[in-house]
């Protein structure tokens, strides 16, 4: 076994409310029934829809972000999404950061919010990203493309 995959076996051994694998289809059958219980989705006329269409609705969303964490919690009481990321030798690459932001998009959008916890493979050191904190960097994700655009356009920023 992979000093990586004992990391994610040992945290979760010792967190056993997290999982490793079906994080989409757990997290909108998880929406599907808060969002049902709560007011029910509509459609653009108004119409509610059935839980299938909203599965289906749920998916579409869920699946424009391509990110799967080592292991995650879906906290339904606190309104939490908690992400376990064990990071090798480069630390989180800036794409897969950009998926993480993509799905705190979306988990803020349903009014949930995000959390990431990172562990180093080679120094074990364990780092936090709150919801807070992933606001931040969508902001600054969302600037630094506008200026990428402006300066792509020809345009003084």
């Amino acid at each position: 076994m992979s000093k990586h995959e004992e990391i994610i076996v040992d945290f979760i051994n010792k967190n056993p409310q997290y999982k490793r694998y079906k994080l989409r289809e757990n997290f909108i059958k998880t929406l599907i029934n808060q969002e049902y219980v709560n007011d029910c989705t509509e459609d653009e006329s108004g119409k509610f829809l059935s839980k299938k269409d909203t599965y289906k609705l749920y998916s579409e969303g869920i699946g424009l972000f391509n990110y799967i964490p080592d292991a995650y919690f879906i906290d339904e009481k606190n309104r939490t999404l908690h992400l376990l990321e064990v990071d090798g030798t480069s630390g989180t690459s800036k794409a897969k950061l950009s998926r993480m932001i993509d799905l705190w998009w979306f988990t803020d959008n349903e009014a949930w919010f995000l959390e990431l916890t990172s562990i180093s493979v080679h120094t074990e050191a364990i780092s936090h990203i709150d919801d807070a904190a992933f606001y931040e960097l969508s902001i600054k994700q969302i600037y630094k493309n506008i200026k990428k655009e402006r300066n792509q356009n020809g345009y003084a920023y």
